[in-house]
């Protein structure tokens, strides 16, 4: 039996899902306030009615978009699991095109993602890059 799978827009009811999944993985929960619009920025996988993975789309005020935070349900095991993450990060992308942006990029430090997008036929950077901020 195929599973039932459904890609929409994260909804309040998914909050606190995605904020539990990040110790999981070893990470705190990303401020709400740095994520766009609060948290509800971004797109939720759903596999059977249950949401499985979220990742986020940053929309600026210019032709350019972002995509970050893919972040999964840890106990979601599935042989598809890779096609599925590569599925939402393909229609965050195709959200930030639909809503403009003429250039999208993502970073990732997670090898399997950057496997992939590269095999997708992503342009991947030969080496990482260091994040620049002030608190």
């Amino acid at each position: 039996m195929k599973s039932n799978t459904n890609i929409r827009w994260i909804e309040e009811r998914d909050i606190k899902i995605i904020d539990s999944w990040w110790p999981h993985w070893n990470e705190k929960p990303i401020i709400h306030e740095l994520l766009p619009e609060n948290g509800y920025g971004g797109l939720v996988i759903e596999r059977n009615g249950k949401i499985v993975a979220a990742c986020y789309v940053y929309l600026t005020n210019s032709n350019m978009g972002y995509v970050d935070f893919l972040i999964s349900d840890p106990k979601w095991k599935s042989r598809d699991r890779w096609s599925v993450l590569l599925e939402l990060f393909e229609a965050c992308y195709n959200a930030a095109k639909d809503a403009g942006c003429t250039e999208v990029w993502a970073t990732s430090l997670i090898p399997g993602v950057v496997k992939r997008c590269a095999a997708l036929g992503y342009v991947v950077s030969e080496q990482p890059h260091y994040i620049i901020w002030s608190k």
